[in-house]
């Protein structure tokens, strides 16, 4: 395994104050983030200085999304509990609304297209673009994707909501409770099942009741957090999720620049992650033609202190897609070349998704890496008021920097 010199640390102490000094000013003069908004592009305009500032030529592309995911999560599975009284007096209504509750949650999970999404109003949005070109036609090419926006906060993100889900704290046997987005989609597929069965047999069917009663429940207990989000309106400060991510990929500019001429390398700012992945959607919507699958690497760098290094091999909240089995050998391999890397773990998180899904699905050689504090299965501070500049943790973040740059000279096969 690798030895870590005491040259290395003091560089590591360099970086570990300069990327706190990028979060600081991010915070400056953007202190919450609203996905689409003035302020995201304020901290895009900042890093594109920094970046040009590298050497790397920048530019940006827009796109349109709507801004607000817990919106689009309380109007699905509020749609879908009240389907549920509906189909009492009229199954066919009933059975239609469940089957578009579970058809549009489905499609726009696995980015395959948005139906009750678009009764939102859509707005213009960007992805920042840097670029250290190759010398010709690219051997490969690496894209490193962080995000900047802010998240919302709200009752499902209290660590010990979290804890109990996601942390382990289910007993085996209620497992597949952790996936409770999942589970609320699948029901709603149910659902439409028996209220079909209701019309079929011109009864009223007392007995389906209970049954009826059970399946909403996933349903309504979602509705009832993501409309605790709406009401509460409250984003917050974000500086390790992502502007950890987002300041990492200066330090990882300053690094990568001994790669070889025909290595491409693509540092991407995504907009609007926090409302569902709308810009890394759009990049990879964009690129899947255009890239060659079996010579592009995709990054993730997403909220890189507060917990145990992980890299994460399963993303999506429906239909699981899964990071590429030798991607995650890859992973692991990397984890065991060198001690600092020995936290270093897969992970399959129950809910959510990072922007590396967004080209998983599309068949992209992805994977993100983040930290997971294991007592609670998530980040420390995730999605709190408390994920602060007093709270990042830039020494952690350094770390996972560390890997991801392990990560893609061990893809490419440089030193």
């Amino acid at each position: 395994m690798r030895e870590h010199t005491d040259t290395e640390t003091m560089h590591a102490t360099s970086e570990a104050e300069h990327l706190r000094a990028l979060v600081a000013e991010m915070l400056r003069i953007a202190p919450v983030r609203r996905p689409l908004s003035e302020d995201e592009r304020r901290v895009h305009a900042f890093m594109a200085k920094e970046l040009q500032a590298r050497g790397l030529r920048t530019w940006t592309e827009a796109f349109r999304f709507n801004d607000h995911l817990y919106a689009n999560l309380l109007l699905h599975f509020g749609l879908g509990t009240v389907a549920t009284a509906i189909a009492r007096r009229s199954p066919l209504v009933g059975a239609t609304l469940h089957g578009l509750v579970a058809t549009s949650y489905l499609m726009d999970n696995t980015r395959r297209g948005y139906l009750l999404r678009r009764l939102f109003p859509w707005r213009d949005g960007q992805n920042q673009l840097a670029i250290r070109p190759a010398a010709g036609t690219p051997r490969r090419r690496v894209v490193l994707v962080a995000h900047a926006d802010s998240a919302y906060t709200g009752v499902m993100f209290r660590p010990d909501v979290i804890a109990r889900f996601a942390g382990g704290g289910l007993p085996d046997a209620l497992k597949f409770l952790e996936r409770g987005t999942g589970l609320a989609v699948f029901t709603q597929a149910g659902l439409a099942g028996l209220a079909l069965l209701r019309a079929l047999s011109g009864r009223r069917l007392r007995g389906l009741v209970p049954l009826e009663l059970l399946l909403t429940a996933p349903a309504a207990i979602a509705a009832l957090l993501n409309l605790d989000v709406v009401l509460r309106n409250t984003l917050v400060p974000g500086a390790n999720d992502n502007l950890s991510g987002t300041a990492a990929l200066a330090i990882l500019a300053e690094r990568l620049t001994d790669l070889p001429d025909d290595v491409e390398v693509l540092y991407v700012i995504a907009g609007a992650e926090e409302t569902s992945l709308g810009g890394s959607d759009a990049l990879a919507r964009d690129r899947q033609d255009d890239w060659d699958r079996d010579r592009t690497l995709v990054v993730g760098v997403d909220t890189l202190g507060g917990g145990d290094l992980r890299y994460i091999v399963t993303e999506g909240e429906v239909l699981p897609a899964h990071v590429p089995q030798p991607l995650q050998r890859l992973c692991r391999e990397v984890a065991a070349a060198d001690p600092r890397f020995a936290d270093a773990a897969p992970y399959a998180p129950p809910v959510g998704a990072t922007d590396a899904a967004s080209f998983l699905v599309r068949g992209f050689q992805a994977v993100c890496i983040s930290r997971i504090d294991p007592a609670i299965g998530a980040p420390r501070h995730y999605h709190l008021p408390s994920d602060t500049l007093e709270h990042l943790e830039p020494e952690e973040c350094i770390r996972s920097v560390d890997f991801v740059e392990a990560l893609v000279r061990r893809w490419l096969g440089t030193p």
